[in-house]
């Protein structure tokens, strides 16, 4: 076994009207979905050199991993789409992660709840499946995660901006009994970057979970890191180190 990727695979998904590719990487272990950033496709897992940093632990059996499509160029980050239409494309690829992905994946698996790792708008996929669907996820990843996308939608607010805006929702989330469901994860896990523009999201979405007593683990790098892949690389290395211990 190795963390040599299969060819692309997937299925045509009825909540966003378009074949949906997968690409899997190694077989057993614990299961991980990684969700691209905003201009990314199932292919930039590879294109960022990830799969070498997760060889260690995919050749011992301790994980494996799905990359996916996260639609981000076709919903919150079209140009040509206006705002309505773009927050509602990113709600029914929540759909679709949500009712299709995570359900294919712990049936495929047998393990009840998954991992989840994203950076930049994958940050902000990771952190709404875990806040809305923790019966499904067991802990999210985010690494430079922008966690307020407001700046795609030219000052349009509805409620698919509110229930899709974690910086949004969580705060006012008073509820028990989903608040405790949340709790009952293994939380989220935030990497920044002091030399990121978008490191303000990441230490208010620390906040806002140490409020709500949500577990999570905050990792700010100093300068010169910032918003690139060469420092998630980094980051995600050291994460694995952090979950599995030195390959």
């Amino acid at each position: 076994m190795t963390a040599t990727s299969r060819p692309a695979q997937g299925w045509h998904s009825d909540r966003t009207g378009r074949h949906m590719p997968l690409v899997h990487y190694g077989s057993s272990g614990d299961p991980w979905i990684y969700v691209p950033t905003s201009g990314g496709d199932e292919q930039e897992f590879a294109r960022y050199g990830m799969p070498e940093i997760c060889r260690p632990w995919i050749e011992a059996g301790k994980m494996h991993l799905v990359s996916i499509d996260g639609c981000g160029p076709r919903t919150l980050f079209s140009d040509t789409l206006p705002p309505r239409e773009r927050i509602a494309g990113y709600a029914a690829f929540e759909r679709y992660a949500s009712e299709e992905l995570l359900p294919w994946m712990r049936e495929r698996t047998g393990r009840e709840r998954i991992g989840l790792i994203g950076a930049s708008y994958g940050g902000y996929v990771v952190a709404n499946l875990l806040f809305k669907y923790p019966e499904q996820v067991r802990i999210a990843f985010g690494m430079g995660g922008v966690y307020g996308l407001w700046h795609r939608l030219h000052g349009h607010h509805d409620d698919d901006v509110y229930f899709h805006t974690p910086l949004e929702y969580l705060p006012r989330l008073e509820d028990p009994a989903i608040l405790e469901r949340i709790r009952g994860t293994g939380g989220i896990v935030l990497y920044g970057a002091r030399d990121d523009g978008w490191l303000e999201s990441t230490e208010r979405m620390a906040e806002v979970v140490a409020e709500k007593g949500i577990p999570h683990r905050v990792d700010i790098w100093g300068s010169p890191a910032d918003h690139h892949e060469r420092w998630w690389r980094q980051q995600l290395h050291k994460f694995l180190v952090e979950s599995y211990g030195n390959p």
